[in-house]
């Protein structure tokens, strides 16, 4: 999934030189969508972000992480995931301790100790089930404020309020035929487009013209009032929540309006209200050009043609489609930026204020790259989403400043968006290391952006991926032809939803690797990776992974890969088998590079010590982990909504639920510097009898052979 951060740093009259800071985050944007960015085949008639472009220092090796989550959480606190454990998507129904801890230090936070006042608007996507709730965005993470979606994306509604049967409209409405709109206030309208309707905050009056088969009524009639208004629906209709920091009600409010348009106008009234009172941070996470596949408002967009929402029946249109909500993203990220005075339009040219007048920082990024439905050439649509292929990991990012030297040129520096974390505090004059003594992994990229010869403080990049954990009660094996998941779904609407068959934990299969041994131990059989680690330098690429395939206990894979010369549209680091050496390597340049590749991955695994029982992530594990343990004993996650969860950091066994066994789990880890010694140490059985959370911890010795001896 891709994002795009925009920084912007003004300057008030009573602080001259002070940067204020805006940042917006946009879903599932791909390197290949954006003709402009020199890659791929995607849209060329994008003005705003074809002028950002110009202004910009573009960097062409900039790496995410694999999931969303993992990404933001990169940004927010400049750490890998490995340090933060927040190593797979926000899904909904995971366990607290998989998320945001509300113990690391982070931007919002370094920068609230300045004086600067912090906002979030769009989708939160770092956690759904925090102590606080929604409020996670707000509390946990340290802003100020927060106006959004507080959970993941919400789907379609295909019963377009209720009134067809499941999945008959994939979009959320039919897209064709003009016929009655109705509104939830009573009144309706004939002869509109059902998505002009639905852009105006109406619902389209359906008819079952034969079983299952359903088109838009020609005139109102009594039957609006037999409509849910209250389902969600994808873009067009969603749960808003708006917070202020020492609120206690995360209560909601359906918005019926495309999210992008309403999102930027909420960002650019808080704005405006900060104006007198600089400096300021705002992120802004656009719930597009990604996100559920519905078209975008026509108002919007130039391009038209046959649309679709469905990936696996209608590729083109699903494609069509997205290239709309990047066109409907474009127009709505110009229009925030004219009302926060940071740009204008001249005829049909974009064009940005002078930045050493505005003392403006814009950057822009991705949360990482384009998913499967979404992936242009030359990505791989079979190495999308949720792996460290360059098809999920490599990302736009674009740089624009004050003092950019040579704008409008290229960067083939590494960079990773832990360095954005770092880029920020260093425009904001604040030092990290002073303020937290937590290891920061990001490196500012400022040298070579003030100075187009300078050096690049990068001569490495990472990403590293997980699985998180579900309740006891929720959870199961996701199969989609030769893929196996067990620790991504929650229900089996999830699964479902992504094609897949669900099937409960524990009935019968407690993991993909049993179901794989009952079906016949297929070769082409896939499970969920349990663990992995990229690296990479600027000839290089190595990914491990542990427990990719079955039986996992056996599991280590690696693969080295001889990056191309990144040449549009043959951009470095797309893998192939061309790129792929075979191991154990014989050509001297890369058998130097894959021992310089394993040292650097080990000695940055070494550098986190993983403590079992830390729970509240002080590299101890003592008498205040015990404490929290009682003081959160009974909270619960089973059995109830993901949004209405009692889930608690306290969990150490991540099983929903805190009593006995986070207890033990607390006692048998008991050490003071993590490293591994501890008074009472647990037996196998008693590893075996506290659950799965324990077996399958983030940093392991089976990891680090593998990572150093593997094939």
């Amino acid at each position: 999934m891709w994002e795009v951060v925009v920084l912007a740093a003004l300057c008030g009259a009573e602080q001259p030189g002070v940067p204020n800071v805006l940042c917006i985050v946009c879903d599932d944007l791909g390197v290949g969508q954006i003709d402009s960015l020199g890659w791929g085949e995607g849209a060329d008639d994008l003005p705003v972000l074809s002028a950002l472009v110009g202004q910009s220092v573009r960097c062409t090796q900039a790496w995410s992480m694999a999931d969303g989550a993992a990404s933001r959480a990169a940004i927010l606190t400049g750490r890998y995931p490995l340090r933060t454990r927040v190593v797979g998507p926000a899904t909904p129904g995971m366990v607290t301790p998989t998320q945001m801890h509300p113990a690391e230090d982070t931007l919002p936070e370094l920068l609230s100790q300045v004086g600067y006042g912090t906002a979030l608007f769009g989708h939160a996507d770092i956690g759904q089930n925090s102590t606080s709730g929604t409020a996670a965005a707000v509390f946990d993470v340290g802003f100020g404020a927060f106006r959004g979606l507080g959970q993941s994306h919400l789907p379609p509604d295909p019963t377009v309020g209720s009134q067809a049967s499941d999945a008959a409209f994939e979009c959320g409405l039919p897209l064709e035929g003009l016929g009655a709109c109705c509104f939830e206030d009573g009144d309706c309208l004939d002869g509109l487009h059902p998505l002009d309707c639905t852009v105006g905050g109406g619902v389209p009056l359906l008819r079952e013209v034969a079983p299952g088969e359903w088109v838009v009524e020609d005139t109102c009639g009594p039957e609006c009032g037999q409509i849910d208004f209250g389902r969600s629906n994808g873009h067009y209709r969603w749960p808003e929540t708006k917070l202020e920091a020492g609120d206690q009600n995360d209560s909601e409010v359906l918005i019926e309006r495309y999210s992008a348009s309403h999102i930027v106008d909420e960002a650019a009234d808080w704005v405006h209200d900060q104006s007198h009172s600089p400096p300021w941070f705002c992120m802004v996470s656009m719930p597009a050009p990604g996100g559920p596949h519905q078209p975008a408002p026509p108002s919007l967009v130039q391009t038209v043609g046959p649309l679709g929402c469905d990936p696996a029946s209608d590729p083109e249109g699903v494609r069509l489609a997205a290239r709309q909500r990047l066109e409907a993203m474009d127009a709505e990220l110009g229009r925030m930026l004219v009302d926060m005075d940071l740009a204008n339009w001249d005829g049909d040219q974009f064009e940005f204020e002078p930045f050493h007048q505005t003392r403006t920082w814009i950057i822009l990024t991705s949360d990482g790259g384009s998913s499967a439905a979404l992936a242009m050439p030359p990505f791989d649509a079979d190495q999308a989403g949720s792996t460290l292929y360059q098809t999920s990991l490599h990302v736009p990012l674009l740089i624009a400043g004050p003092h950019i030297d040579a704008p409008g040129r290229d960067s083939e520096a590494l960079v990773n968006l832990t360095d954005v974390f770092m880029l920020i505090a260093d425009a904001a004059e604040v030092v990290p290391d002073q303020w937290s003594s937590r290891t920061r992994d990001g490196q500012s990229p400022m040298s070579f952006l003030l100075d187009s010869e300078g050096e690049a403080p990068r001569q490495f990049s990472h990403a590293d991926m997980g699985v998180v954990n579900f309740p006891l009660d929720l959870g199961g094996l996701c199969v989609v032809g030769d893929q196996c998941d067990d620790f991504r779904y929650a229900t089996a609407a999830a699964c479902e939803s992504d094609g897949g068959v669900f099937m409960p934990r524990g009935t019968p299969f407690e993991h993909c690797c049993e179901y794989w041994a009952a079906t016949g131990e297929p070769a082409a059989f896939r499970p969920q990776t349990m663990r992995a680690w990229a690296v990479r330098n600027a000839t290089h690429k190595l990914i491990v992974r542990v427990g990719a395939s079955c039986p996992r206990e056996a599991s280590c894979e690696l693969e080295l890969h001889r990056l191309a010369t990144p040449l549009p549209p043959d951009i470095g680091g797309v893998e192939s088998d061309e790129t792929l050496i075979e191991l154990p390597a014989t050509d001297p340049i890369d058998v130097a590079a894959l021992a310089v590749l394993k040292a650097e991955l080990a000695a940055l695994i070494e550098s986190e010590p993983y403590c079992e029982g830390d729970c509240n992530r002080d590299y101890r594990v003592d008498a205040n982990d015990l404490i929290g343990v009682l003081a959160d004993w009974g909270k619960s996650q089973l059995g109830q909504d993901p949004r209405a969860s009692q889930g608690s950091f306290f969990d150490a066994t991540q099983d929903g639920m805190v009593g006995t066994d986070d207890i033990l789990a607390v006692i048998h880890g008991w050490s003071e510097d993590c490293s591994g010694e501890t008074p009472f140490p647990m037996s196998q059985e008693e590893q075996d009898m506290l659950g799965p959370a324990w077996n399958h911890p983030w940093f392991s010795p089976d990891a680090m052979t593998c990572v150093l001896d593997g094939p």
